[in-house]
């Protein structure tokens, strides 16, 4: 089988990066690899290594980039027999892929990394409306498929009707930390670890964590990362009465350390696509409460290592956070939920 991708991950352009390195191992699953990954930046340049190969494709915006990605296939030496087309996504690279697919004879392989079918998702902007409703008309489409959790794949079945064994579950790989087991826990300590963007929906966590606050004065909430929503998001714990116990601690170089330290990491997202996060933190030894997206239920069980919030609500997630908090969860369960 021969295997071509598109992305936009210009961390595949660095030969010496983790994701170079990671997707350079599917090459020997294949005949040829070639992962073609869009960039405005002139200074990346063609990467070979047996049959692996990263092809930058270079343009000012991405409609000069698409021209250029069908160019560089059509005049290159590409066999079309036995030829799949994979998209890290079913939105506007999907549909590029499907394009070249219909085309050249490829077949199409997509990948669904985030839950596109929630409605938070679809409300955030018209580019997110427009996304799903290509993913649906481009899923059924495909030959194979592969998403990070068993929710997005129930979706599709049930709601695509797409043939189950067309999808295939695979969570994003997460390496495993050095030994964490010096370090000492703070029973008072909440955690979040995160970008700072309005899907992660800090004001939910933030309202949550008041309710907690109430009753347990020297509860303490670390938010740890950087983004766009920086701004909102420290006006947010400045209106809270509880804004000395709120810290927006800023971007961690040791995520591992940051979530071993507390007794309970949350995610408090209006979707997610698996939640790397929420097993990063498990690694740490570290318990989750999370709302109702990602790896939640398939990875993240009731009152073994963590506790799931029963809907978005507010309410419902300071419940979960509640027993979080009150819960002595085993070190040795936390790390059979690995397996």
């Amino acid at each position: 089988m021969k295997l071509i991708t598109i992305g936009s991950d210009e961390k595949i352009l660095d030969s010496s990066s983790r994701a170079h390195l990671r997707v350079r191992e599917y090459a020997a699953l294949s005949e040829s690899y070639m992962v073609f990954v869009f960039t405005k930046t002139r200074s990346f340049s063609k990467i070979k290594n047996g049959n692996f190969s990263v092809i930058p494709v270079f343009g000012k915006n991405r409609l000069s980039q698409v021209i250029a990605l069908f160019n560089t296939i059509r005049t290159g030496s590409i066999g079309r027999d036995n030829t799949v087309i994979s998209s890290q996504d079913p939105f506007e690279i999907g549909l590029i892929s499907y394009l070249l697919a219909k085309k050249y004879g490829f077949k199409l392989h997509l990948q669904v990394r985030t839950e596109f079918f929630s409605l938070f998702f679809r409300r955030e902007s018209t580019r997110n409306l427009i996304q799903f409703i290509l993913a649906r008309i481009l899923l059924p489409k495909a030959e194979s498929i592969r998403v990070v959790s068993e929710r997005i794949k129930e979706y599709l079945v049930k709601n695509l009707k797409i043939d189950e064994a067309k999808v295939m579950v695979a969570p994003i790989f997460v390496e495993m930390p050095s030994t964490l087991s010096d370090i000492k826990k703070d029973r008072n300590l909440i955690v979040a670890l995160s970008r700072l963007e309005k899907v992660k929906n800090f004001s939910r966590l933030i309202r949550s964590f008041e309710i907690l606050a109430k009753e347990n004065l020297g509860l303490r909430l670390y938010i740890y990362g950087e983004g766009v929503e920086r701004k909102s998001i420290e006006e947010c714990i400045s209106k809270s009465s509880y804004s000395d116990r709120i810290i927006l601690k800023g971007p961690t170089n040791n995520p591992f350390v940051a979530m071993a330290e507390a007794h309970v990491f949350v995610l408090s997202s209006d979707y997610e696509g698996w939640g790397m996060t929420a097993v990063e933190s498990i690694m740490s030894g570290t318990p989750v409460c999370m709302t109702p997206v990602g790896c939640a239920e398939s990875f993240i069980k009731n009152g073994v290592n963590g506790f799931i919030s029963k809907s978005f609500r507010v309410e419902d997630l300071a419940q979960a956070l509640d027993r979080a908090m009150k819960s002595d969860f085993d070190q040795a369960e936390l790390k059979e939920s690995l397996k």
